[in-house]
């Protein structure tokens, strides 16, 4: 609220100026994940939220990157393949220590699938989707 009322605050400011896409909102996606997260920390299990929290952290980051450096081939969203390619990737050898090669590809492409095609922003229905996934084929999860 503070930085919408044009309100500079050490530290914080730059930091949402630094990181954030040009939008009405500042922190918004953070905000989002936020709310997505302590959805997802109430009514799933703790190893059901830690991959889905890992799925979005590392699948979002990856995908814009790669996106904005290797992107050609756009979908009408302006994603690209290159970049859902790149963060399902990385996103399935990220999740390798919590849940297993089938477990690790399916959270990752449920993940990649949901930030592409996602109606509303995909920090809110990514760690979600991966929870349910996870809830609901509890093979996938790695035996610690």
């Amino acid at each position: 609220d503070l930085i919408l009322r044009k309100n500079h605050i050490p530290i914080i400011s730059p930091l949402v100026q630094f990181g954030d896409r040009c939008d009405p909102l500042p922190g918004k996606g953070a905000f989002f994940f936020a709310v997505s997260a302590l959805a997802c920390i109430i009514l799933f299990p703790v190893p059901v939220v830690v991959p889905a929290l890992v799925a979005l952290s590392v699948l979002d980051s990856v995908t814009t990157l790669a996106g904005i450096r290797f992107g050609r081939h756009r979908f009408p969203n302006g994603k690209s393949w290159e970049g859902t390619l790149a963060g399902i990737t990385v996103t399935t050898f990220a999740l390798l220590p919590v849940l297993t090669l089938p477990g690790a590809l399916a959270a990752a492409l449920v993940a990649g699938l949901i930030e592409l095609f996602s109606p509303v922003d995909d920090n809110l229905l990514i760690p979600v989707g991966v929870c349910l996934l996870l809830a609901l084929v509890p093979g996938l999860l790695r035996a610690l």
